[in-house]
């Protein structure tokens, strides 16, 4: 038996009743689980499967590596409290469906964990760019951050600063945003006009579709879009 901490990021019906959760764990870095009975009518532990919510698993040990590990026992740590935020729901479900992309082959970082909760804190205060901020800083933990030079302009395809435009999604104030969220002491306190929140998301997954491998747009993209409106 073997005790883990880690975030929700999705779950998979399996049958009537059980679930393959995907998580970050904090001991064992991506993890997928196996869970019986999660969808028993009966059981009151369906709630704590919505996305980002930080969750004790107690999982029985496999003889073999390469067998779906199970949990016999699924406990709250620290429930995410925004139910009654659409915008803040939203960001959640985007935060969820991105890192449930991008963190498949994560190995265990206390440091990313910390960047996960600090996110949680922001969502939970109601900031509704915090999702911006934390997407254009994590290509730091992933070396695809860019290069800082004196250009005004973002090339993504470059991964700089240059003195022409790429295209629309990458004018003069999309790129004033990246360089003073990257060059920022305190990222989350840097503002970003709402009026340019939807076109900094778009310039963020074209960066993310030119550097990460197999980076797809997550799914609740469009959800997500709406907050903007």
């Amino acid at each position: 038996m073997e005790i883990c901490t880690g975030f929700m990021l999705s779950a998979i019906k399996y049958g009537e009743q059980d679930a393959v959760l995907n998580c970050f764990t904090k001991e064992q870095g991506f993890m997928s689980l196996f869970v019986k009975n999660i969808y028993a009518k009966k059981n009151k532990k369906k709630p704590y499967l919505s996305p980002l919510n930080e969750l004790y698993f107690k999982i029985n040990h496999q003889q073999k590596s390469n067998v779906l590990k199970t949990i016999s026992s699924v406990e709250p740590c620290w429930i995410l409290d925004c139910n009654e935020d659409f915008s803040a729901m939203s960001i959640v479900l985007f935060v969820a469906d991105f890192l449930n992309i991008i963190l498949k082959n994560e190995t265990p970082s206390d440091y990313l964990y910390e960047q996960i909760s600090e996110l949680r804190t922001k969502i939970e205060a109601k900031d509704h760019q915090c999702h911006l901020i934390f997407m254009i800083n994590f290509l730091k933990n992933l070396g695809a951050s860019p290069y800082i030079s004196e250009g005004d302009f973002l090339n993504p395809e470059e991964g700089r600063f240059t003195n022409a435009m790429y295209n629309k999604y990458f004018g003069a104030e999309i790129s004033r945003i990246w360089k003073g969220v990257l060059q920022s002491d305190m990222p989350y306190d840097f503002p970003i006009p709402s009026s340019e929140r939807r076109n900094l998301l778009e310039s963020i997954i074209i960066y993310y579709q030119h550097h990460i491998p197999n980076f797809r747009e997550p799914e609740s993209l469009d959800v997500v879009k709406q907050i903007f409106d």
